[in-house]
């Protein structure tokens, strides 16, 4: 046994001793990672706070696709850019001493290990050492893209595949050998079952197009086509083991806004421009740029990779392929790129929205590129200073220090620019706006103008790490001949590490307590259910009530936000809502959504954006009572006051260091969950003309259940539910009545629901727009809804 324990610990020695660059660097990542495993940190961002911590809890606990807390009912299990089928780790593993945050975390950080392992894997055969196979695989891994970007776990399965298509593809090369195909294929279907498919596609895209580079042929050599079959086996096979999920996928994004191709102007939404590019250098520059402006890879990666696009004509062949497809990527970003406009030409790519994702690509390219950099300047140290551009970098150098410090004077004046911007706001722009409060419009100058200058602040933390790490990196280059080759790999290792540990990506969220319950939950729990909640306008009550406050900070935003239970957070409290935080939300639920003020509908009316003042927002809500009690909702959570002759107040609270009120509103007479109707009327079935009917003001739906039955609902008179079973996915009724007649269910329309009266099929037809409705025959019954 002694032996075996010693043998033991020598492979691992040896493994190490081999290997310790990649070592160090996993036991960074490690780090990193430190808090969310073993502490009570979460993910930053809005989508882990209410997409994916939320849905986690569900498999946790269901291991059900079908949820029927959000929504009036959805499956999450296949919603591409919500959970995809990452569903199977829930099924498959299952750990009594981790919860579902534990368990989400452990997700990511596997996804982080397999990028980091993926890309070190590639580095090596691409040709670098460990060390400088190290230094781009951390380049790439600590890329404000991909940390931004690996919390959400969707998209975290995708950032992995375009380095291992390249490994794969030379290790193909090597000894061409189908087996490397083959498992190229295994792991591109990994990531198309449990990723975002877009950022799956463009993954993809840099494997064929690095298949491409492979077959031109070297002098006197043909064309290599193999590598072209050897990238379609992978495909053929990653395609065929992750069909199962894509085709669930495909048939819940017919239902949503993104079925329809998009319009070219609607593709550019997030696509780069000039002053993106700032973000290269100051990570959190703010002025003009993309929501999905993702460019920081660290200023002494980017440097390095400028060295080597410099060194190009010194070896045109071996810095090719990744200068084209840096140049590639970012002209795809850019907004109204030409490249994009003939991609989306092409049928696949006509629904690929935000460009910057391309980036994927180019950050990769430009990690190996400042690997080639690295390599150059060590070598060429000595003749650097006699170069062009080392005296360009020395002066772009001392340019940005002089703006840094002038824009820092100018902060100390912050206050004398705020009043010159409210007394030009009150004589030309106040007359324009909807007519709030002067005071609202005098605090959102002073917060922007605040903001802005704290931005480039030397007391910001998210500002004074990259700028440390920039001045850093200027004074390496210039200093080039004090370094030697291991104590350039360290302070480049630590470099990316610091950045990203300090990083806002990284080093802000909040704990787990933002999941723990409120006296607002408390109130809900303690009422009879089943029954629908609905929370007023969130977001715009934070803004208004509570970020615009003088001295408001983060904390208290969130604090706001957790009060009034946001859109998904109810699933965690398992209290059932017609909102839901979702980019494939059914069209149909969107624009009824649209129309309730919610401010996640990604389609129709969004009464929620318009520009009216809050109390007329809230008129229109009051007017949809009718609608709210159609939809099972019996309690709204509101930080504006509502009229008490349309709903009851029966619960109030103040929150925050502000004293904010928020109350619960009670909304009388509501439809239970499942009925028989009393009456029907058969509407149309256009989405449109629908909609204008059941949006009808005068409508009784407690007399009346709107059929999309063409024309032949026949008579309906009620009928008696004896008893049910009712849970996630399902629903068992013993009925009687005595006719036939139609029994309405308030879960969403879904071509995954089957219904058997007394064992045998029958047709589901929509009832009041976006639920479910079946014809009942006369007599007893056992009805049973399922979702598949």
């Amino acid at each position: 046994m002694k032996i075996i324990y010693l043998r033991f610990i020598n492979f691992f020695i040896g493994v190490y001793k081999q290997h310790y660059p990649f070592a160090v660097f996993i036991a960074l990542i490690f780090i990193l990672f430190f808090p969310v495993l073993f502490f009570k940190k979460l993910w930053p961002g809005s989508d882990p706070l209410l997409t994916f911590y939320p849905y986690s809890f569900h498999y946790f606990n269901n291991m059900s696709h079908w949820d029927t807390s959000i929504l009036s009912g959805v499956s999450i299990g296949a919603l591409p850019a919500s959970f995809a089928g990452n569903w199977i780790y829930y099924k498959i593993f299952s750990f009594s001493f981790l919860d579902f945050i534990g368990f989400y975390n452990i997700l990511i950080f596997f996804y982080f290990i397999l990028t980091a392992a993926f890309s070190y894997a590639a580095s090596r055969k691409i040709g670098f050492d460990k060390l400088v196979s190290v230094l781009v695989t951390s380049v790439y891994i600590f890329s404000a893209y991909n940390l931004s970007w690996m919390v959400n776990i969707v998209t975290a399965p995708s950032l992995f595949i375009f380095p291992a298509l390249v490994y794969f593809l030379l290790k193909f090369k090597e000894e061409y050998n189908w087996f490397w195909s083959i498992l190229g294929g295994i792991f591109l279907g990994l990531s198309l079952t449990m990723g975002q498919p877009q950022f799956v596609m463009i993954a993809a895209l840099g494997g064929f197009l690095f298949s491409l580079f492979l077959i031109l042929p070297a002098r006197n050599e043909s064309p290599r086509w193999k590598f072209l079959a050897a990238f379609l086996v992978i495909c053929i096979i990653g395609f065929a083991l992750s069909a199962f999920q894509l085709i669930s996928e495909y048939r819940s994004i017919q239902l949503s806004q993104r079925s329809a191709a998009l319009t070219f102007q609607d593709s550019q939404v997030c696509a780069l421009g000039i002053p993106d590019f700032a973000r290269y250098l100051v990570p959190n520059f703010n002025f003009g740029v993309s929501c999905e402006s993702l460019l920081y890879v660290g200023v002494l990666p980017l440097i390095l990779a400028i060295f080597a696009i410099f060194n190009f004509k010194n070896d045109q062949k071996k810095y090719f392929f990744w200068s084209f497809l840096l140049a590639f990527s970012i002209l795809f970003s850019l907004k109204y790129s030409p490249l994009a406009w003939i991609f989306h030409q092409l049928p696949i790519w006509q629904n690929v929205r935000g460009p910057g994702r391309f980036l994927m690509l180019g950050n990769f390219s430009l990690a190996v590129l400042a690997g080639y950099g690295f390599n150059w300047i060590l070598k060429s140290k000595e003749s650097l200073k006699e170069l062009k551009i080392f005296v360009w970098i020395k002066q772009i150098f001392w340019v940005f220090l002089s703006v840094l410090i002038i824009i820092n004077v100018l902060g100390l004046f912050k206050n004398t620019f705020i009043k010159w911007a409210t007394a030009y706001f009150n004589k030309y722009y106040y007359t324009k706006t909807i007519g709030l409060p002067i005071e609202h419009y005098h605090r959102s100058i002073e917060n922007l103008i605040s903001a802005n200058f704290y931005t480039f602040n030397f007391l910001n933390k998210d500002f004074a790490a990259p700028f440390v790490l920039t001045a850093v990196a200027f004074l390496i280059i210039i200093y080039i001949k004090k370094f030697d080759k291991t104590v350039l790999f360290y302070i480049t290792l630590l470099s990316g590490f610091i950045w990203a540990i300090t990083s806002p990506m990284v080093s802000s969220g909040l704990r787990r307590n933002f999941f723990d319950e409120t006296p607002v939950i408390q109130f809900l729990k303690n009422q009879k259910q089943p029954f629908r909640i609905y929370s007023l306008l969130p977001n715009l009550s934070a803004y208004q009530l509570v970020a615009l406050r003088q001295g408001a900070a983060e904390n208290d935003q969130n604090e706001f936000l957790k009060i009034t239970l946001p859109a998904n957070l109810n699933l965690v409290h398992g209290l059932d809502s017609i909102d839901g935080y979702e980019q494939t939300v059914p069209r149909r639920t969107s624009r009824i959504l649209a129309e309730l003020l919610s401010e996640r509908a990604p389609l129709g009316n969004k009464i929620a954006e318009a520009r009216l003042k809050p109390g007329e927002k809230i008129k229109i809500f009051e007017n949809r009572a009718n609608l709210l009690r159609m939809m099972n909702v019996k309690y709204i959570i509101s930080a504006y006051s509502l009229d008490e002759k349309v709903f009851k107040k029966v619960f109030e609270t103040k929150i925050t260091r502000f004293d904010v009120p928020i109350y619960i509103y009670e909304n009388k007479n509501i439809l239970p969950r499942f009925y028989f109707a009393k009456s029907t009327k058969s509407i149309e079935s256009d989405e449109l003309k629908a909609l204008n009917q059941i949006l009808a003001p005068d409508i009784d739906f407690k007399a009346v259940s709107l059929i999309e039955c063409g024309g032949n609902c026949g008579y309906a008179s009620g009928g008696e539910i004896l008893d049910f079973e009712y849970k996630n996915g399902y629903l068992r009724l013993n009925t009687e009545n005595q006719i036939d007649n139609w029994l309405v269910f308030s879960e969403s329309y879904n071509s995954g629901w089957l219904v058997r009266i007394n064992d045998e099929a029958a047709p589901i037809y929509r009832a009041n727009y976006v639920y479910q409705a079946v014809k009942v025959p006369a007599g007893k019954n056992i009805i049973e809804f399922k979702y598949k």
